[in-house]
């Protein structure tokens, strides 16, 4: 009797952390909740963390730390924003400009350095 309470406990304590871990693997680049559609100051801050979080992963250069907002507009098409950030330290035109494509819920679809996203997460 004992143990098959022990056992009980046992698998009730692995299913609810292997629960727990692919929900977490699942919302890795989601930073809004599925059912809420976002404001324009929310999807802002949500590029900014994608930002930092690209400069930790040392994807992008660590002058973007310092990030002038250039534009943000939603795109009806899709549904989703696009942030353009704008860095004048950077040498090459070509990098000058992130676009980060965020949708309603908050989720970071791709992340260029072109208008048109092409790179995909």
């Amino acid at each position: 009797m004992i143990k098959r309470l022990l056992t009980l406990i046992l698998i009730t304590i692995v299913v609810s952390f292997s629960t727990l871990h692919s929900q977490n693997a699942q919302n890795y680049y989601r930073y809004g909740d599925i059912n809420t559609t976002l404001n324009k100051r929310a999807i802002v801050n949500i590029a900014k963390a994608e930002v930092r979080r690209l400069i930790l992963q040392k994807k992008i250069s660590t002058s973007w730390k310092i990030l002038s907002l250039s534009n943000i507009e939603k795109n009806n098409d899709t549904s989703s924003w696009i942030v353009h950030f704008s860095n004048s330290k950077i040498k090459n035109k070509k990098y000058q400009s992130l676009y980060i494509n965020i949708d309603d819920h908050g989720n970071v679809k791709n992340v260029s350095y072109s208008r048109v996203p092409h790179v995909k997460k």
